[in-house]
């Protein structure tokens, strides 16, 4: 693991249904942007909006001073995350990591502590609005975790849509939860 150095350079893994218009969100609003996707496909269309698409996470974490993950499911999830070659083994150290999916709270608190403990920041977003919410970067962002990497990550949410902090980790989780249910 490197440490850290801010460079405004954001990794986005996950380009998706969701992931992708958010991602071009990002590029819209000026942020250089790193991408990667299981299916590269997926990750090539935000080319030409300015992304740099790399063939790794290795690749696209490096130099990230924010990482953010859209994935859909738990073992894809664990896998980018925590996997080898994922980003606890392959990010900067002082690295904030924005998990955007959507995941079971306790799950997201373990990651929380794993990613804490090993000296990263990290919050939980999922969020909610769908894919046309996601074009039009008004998704309503659910964030749990550290009120300092919030603020220090509040404009890149902003291009993404409307950002809530809603308490410490897992927050965001329950939130999604509660929100999706009503």
């Amino acid at each position: 693991m490197k440490h850290h150095s801010t460079s405004g350079k954001i990794a986005f893994l996950g380009t998706g249904l969701m992931g992708a218009p958010m991602a071009r969100r990002l590029c819209q609003a000026g942020y250089q942007l790193r991408v990667w996707n299981r299916s590269a496909d997926k990750a090539q269309q935000l080319a030409e909006y300015g992304a740099t698409v790399c063939g790794n996470i290795e690749e696209a974490v490096s130099d990230a001073s924010t990482i953010i993950t859209m994935l859909a499911g738990q073992s894809a999830i664990e896998s980018v995350l925590l996997g080898g070659g994922g980003v606890r083994e392959s990010a900067t150290i002082g690295t904030c990591i924005i998990d955007m999916s959507s995941l079971a709270p306790d799950l997201s608190r373990a990651h929380h502590q794993t990613f804490i403990k090993s000296g990263f920041g990290m919050l939980d977003a999922p969020v909610s609005g769908g894919v046309a919410g996601a074009e039009a970067g008004t998704l309503s962002i659910m964030v749990g975790g550290a009120k300092a990497d919030f603020e220090n990550n509040r404009s890149i949410l902003e291009a993404m849509g409307v950002p809530f902090l809603l308490g410490e980790a897992g927050a965001g989780q329950v939130c999604t939860i509660v929100w999706l249910t009503i």
